[in-house]
């Protein structure tokens, strides 16, 4: 239940980190990445296989986010819905190497996030 808690406070944390234009370092981004990669395979108890995949993932996200975040040639409204449609994109493609039921653990834990969220009331 602890982890589950500490997950879903990441969610929470990466989901704003991400919906907003903000003063995150690459290294501080990269860092909850890892904690985000460390907390799905513990917690949906992926394979190697999958936790490889995942880090691609994650991994991929977070670098094509902070080029985002560095491009000066966009509004910030413009680099809020960039990093939105990164995000979605992200959860696609987690959702696409989940088996069973991992995936309805996984649609549980990005509920439990975004109902921390106060944005998405």
């Amino acid at each position: 239940m602890k982890s589950i808690l500490f997950f879903s406070f990441i969610l929470f944390a990466s989901s704003v980190m991400y919906s907003q234009v903000n003063n995150t370092t690459p290294a501080d981004a990269n860092e909850l990445a890892l904690i985000e990669i460390n907390e799905l395979t513990e917690v949906l108890q992926l394979t190697a296989e999958q936790n490889e995949k995942l880090q691609i993932i994650v991994m991929g996200i977070t670098r094509k986010n902070n080029q985002v975040q560095l491009m000066s040639n966009l509004a910030p409204s413009e680099i809020d819905n960039i990093l939105i449609q990164n995000e979605e994109a992200k959860i696609r493609m987690i959702k696409g190497i989940l088996e069973g039921k991992q995936v309805g653990l996984y649609e549980n834990l990005l509920t439990l996030g975004s109902s921390e969220d106060p944005d998405n009331r």
